[in-house]
């Protein structure tokens, strides 16, 4: 015979559980909202695939029709054509877009081979290499590149949504379902990154470091899958490592990482090349903008154009015939 006060008591039960639930819903909808949903990027707005992107068209922000910084590009070519996907640092962020290292690379080109190139760069700021690999997948072959450049930075592994290096942009654009669940799967998440770190004697600085022990099985994944997207198309890959210019006193294991994902990029049938070498020597101060390590100025990006520039010469890549 069924008790009613035990089932008093689970109703009970349930409905407080509902009800503290429901409370902590609508109590984490407003820190997000607040938190993450008061002030609009300008110059971004939501994608489904992506999470966010470049606004096309948009006077303010120097983008084409697209939806990238420049000039619109037809997608029938009469020159030989280079993409780079990437960042915020292949955007050119704070600098002139006509001063970033793919421009100026192209300008070193056209002075050799007589305007026989184009370089287009498909790069939005605080992407992940998740999110350019979907880039990769439904873009960038609109453009029929005869190459593409992978500008690969040090945070890319960083997850779009859980880590700060995009994050905070992208939880701008992502509207959960329940704001209690993505705060608890981030809450995993991070957990078992630190516990995985630990048990790994992952390095806490720099960070770049702690990204690459805890997730080198993504970036392993990451680089053969943008490897098998191009393979398809029969489309040469290089990944461009660019540089990470903190103070050498901060800069301790980086070295090695740089080998590790050139020798992970060999590996998965991709030429490479460590742009940071470009700056040995280097006052890193003259050559990042002030007190951010992760973006090159004026100068930062001529060196890395020029040493672009001596890599493709070099290693014969597309040399004109």
């Amino acid at each position: 015979m069924i008790n009613k006060n035990n089932i008093l008591n689970v109703v009970l039960v349930v409905t407080s559980l509902l009800f503290i639930a429901g409370t902590c819903e609508i109590a984490l909808s407003f820190y997000y909202k607040n938190k993450h949903g008061t002030s609009a990027p300008v110059c971004l707005q939501a994608d489904e695939k992506l999470i966010y992107r470049l606004k096309a068209n948009a006077e303010q922000c120097n983008t084409n029709a697209m939806g990238y910084f420049g000039r619109n590009y037809p997608q029938e070519k009469t020159r030989k054509r280079i993409v780079i996907i990437g960042d915020s640092v292949a955007a050119g962020v704070g600098v002139p877009y006509e001063k970033s290292f793919g421009k100026l690379f192209e300008k070193k080109l056209n002075a050799v081979f007589e305007s026989e190139y184009e370089v287009i760069v498909l790069a939005v700021p605080g992407y992940s290499t998740s999110q350019e690999i979907v880039l990769l997948r439904d873009e960038v072959f609109q453009y029929n590149p005869d190459l593409i450049v992978v500008a690969y930075h040090l945070n890319d592994p960083a997850h779009p949504l859980f880590h700060n290096a995009g994050g905070q942009v992208g939880m701008y654009f992502k509207k959960p379902v329940s704001y209690a669940f993505f705060y608890l799967k981030r809450l995993v998440y991070r957990t078992k990154s630190r516990i995985n770190g630990i048990r790994s004697g992952c390095p806490n600085d720099p960070w770049s470091l702690f990204l690459h022990c805890v997730y080198w099985s993504d970036v392993k994944k990451n680089f053969r899958e943008i490897m098998a997207i191009s393979s398809k198309q029969s489309t040469p890959v290089v990944f461009a490592f660019l540089p990470l210019l903190l103070d050498p006193v901060d800069a301790k294991g980086l070295d090695g990482l740089y080998d590790r994902l050139g020798d992970l990029a060999q590996e998965s049938g991709a030429q490479s090349v460590n742009l940071m070498q470009a700056f040995q020597g280097y006052d890193m101060e003259s050559v990042r903008l002030p007190d951010d390590a992760w973006h090159p100025n004026e100068i930062g990006h001529r060196i890395i154009a020029e040493r672009l520039f001596s890599y493709f010469m070099d290693n014969t890549i597309l040399i004109s015939d």
